[in-house]
């Protein structure tokens, strides 16, 4: 028992990136001390800032190296004990006390705060975060197709530990968020469960998923870091046969043999070109105006339309509901998530509200959307000094976006009209004729995308 305690205070004071200290927050008591919680006797805040630095500190490179996560399995280890004063971090196992630190009331009863869960520019990620990052992402992708996710409010009490195929899965037969007001809330959902299923198979709780931020690159798209074998792989027609997803392969209809991941068009189609797209999506500087500007309705409208040419503008599986399937779906829908806390953090009277999205959110147990709204609050252990506790009524975690750190000279540039015909006028505002999945069918590459997505 004093080995295995050893191990687990090693473990976490070389895995653990933290942001914030371990003093109080939202607090909720546990009557049973919950046996199956790690009891780590060391407190995990002089780790935070070292850990910080090392993991977020250099853009590409520059990175040092730290000790692996150690991988934490709460069946096995069984340590009931909760001296006062005593504080740890619940493992990694999906359950509601996921990754969320205790400590030790008078009365030797466990006491939860919300899991801190910050998420950086993918750009900020130096090369030793990058390889435990997508190493998680390749577990998840090699997790058994057979785990599919059912109507469950906790996906993981009976789901197993999903794959990039069950999540697929979740996406496609989940349709009806997009062209709706439960976009937003539906896909916030997803990404946190993506997450979850991410710390589950690193053993690392202060992993989470980046953000990419392209409206910074939208002037070099097809020319960013992401598209190197380092990180996403190629864009370029045809298997994927780099990065991440080399090899990745999906059953495809009904068809008995798996076939590879694909990007572009592997029809012949000159016209596709993912260089013709530089300059298609607004800059930062113009979408942040723009955020700043609009009420849910049209936030959520104009959204759709940056977030569906994305999406076929990397065409492939990403230009259809089987999306997924790609792992720059999610750093991609971090993105998306990351614009609309922007948005709450500049609308505080309406940030709680997201228009007629009072339904259930399919395949998660029909809880119901505004639940993934929320409203964000200040907490001293966020990076930020604040987060948008999640879900809404009885929240696991506290979600929150550290700013960009790096800048893109090019993303300055004043777009008027775009090759491609007029979409953000000098004032920052979408003009009247800006539709890019419409003009991606039109004008580039006939993609079918579903028509859930007009």
């Amino acid at each position: 028992m004093q080995l295995i305690s050893t191990l687990l205070i090693f473990a976490f004071a070389q895995s653990s990136l933290a942001h914030g200290s371990t003093k109080m927050g939202h607090v909720q008591h546990d009557p049973d001390g919950d046996k199956r919680a790690i009891s780590v006797e060391q407190t995990l805040q002089s780790h935070h800032k070292v850990m910080h630095e090392k993991s977020h500190g250099h853009s590409h490179g520059g990175a040092e190296s730290f000790g692996a996560p150690l991988p934490l399995d709460p069946h096995v280890i069984d340590l009931e004990s909760c001296p006062e004063g005593s504080q740890g971090v619940h493992p990694a196992d999906g359950t509601p006390k996921h990754c969320r630190p205790w400590s030790c009331s008078k009365d030797l009863k466990r006491q939860y705060q919300l899991q801190q869960r910050a998420r950086y520019e993918v750009h900020t990620f130096n090369d030793t975060r990058w390889d435990q990052l997508l190493d998680a992402f390749r577990l998840m992708y090699k997790q058994p197709d057979d785990v599919l996710i059912d109507n469950s409010t906790n996906l993981f009490d009976h789901a197993g530990r999903p794959s990039t195929a069950a999540f697929t899965d979740l996406h496609s037969r989940s349709h009806m968020h997009h062209g709706s007001d439960t976009f937003f809330p539906f896909h916030r959902r997803m990404m946190l469960d993506v997450e979850t299923q991410l710390q589950m198979l690193s053993g690392d709780c202060t992993l989470t998923l980046p953000y990419w931020n392209w409206a910074e690159e939208t002037y070099q798209f097809d020319s960013s870091v992401m598209w190197t074998p380092e990180r996403l792989g190629s864009l370029k027609p045809g298997c994927v046969e780099d990065g991440v997803a080399n090899d990745w392969k999906y059953i495809r209809g009904h068809d008995t043999e798996k076939t590879c991941l694909v990007r572009g068009t592997t029809k012949k189609d000159a016209e596709w070109s993912p260089s013709a797209y530089n300059g298609y999506l607004p800059s930062w500087s113009h979408l942040q105006t723009m955020l700043s500007e609009m009420g849910y309705g049209e936030l959520r409208k104009n959204s759709e339309n940056w977030h569906n040419a994305f999406h076929c503008m990397v065409h492939g599986d990403m230009c259809s509901l089987l999306a997924p399937r790609d792992p720059v779906f999610y750093f991609h829908h971090s993105m998306i998530d990351r614009y609309w806390y922007y948005w709450q953090q500049r609308h505080p009277e309406e940030q709680a509200g997201c228009g007629n999205c009072s339904a259930g959110l399919h395949s998660f147990g029909g809880v119901v959307a505004e639940e993934y709204v929320g409203t964000i609050q200040k907490n001293e252990n966020s990076p930020t000094g604040e987060c948008v506790p999640q879900p809404a009524s009885d929240p696991s975690v506290c979600l929150t976006y550290v700013p960009e750190t790096f800048h893109v000279a090019a993303a300055e540039k004043v777009a008027t009209v775009s090759h491609r015909g007029a979409h953000v006028g000098p004032d920052g505002k979408i003009t009247s004729d800006f539709d890019p999945v419409k003009e991606a069918q039109k004008n580039v590459f006939n993609c079918l995308c579903p028509h859930e997505w007009h």
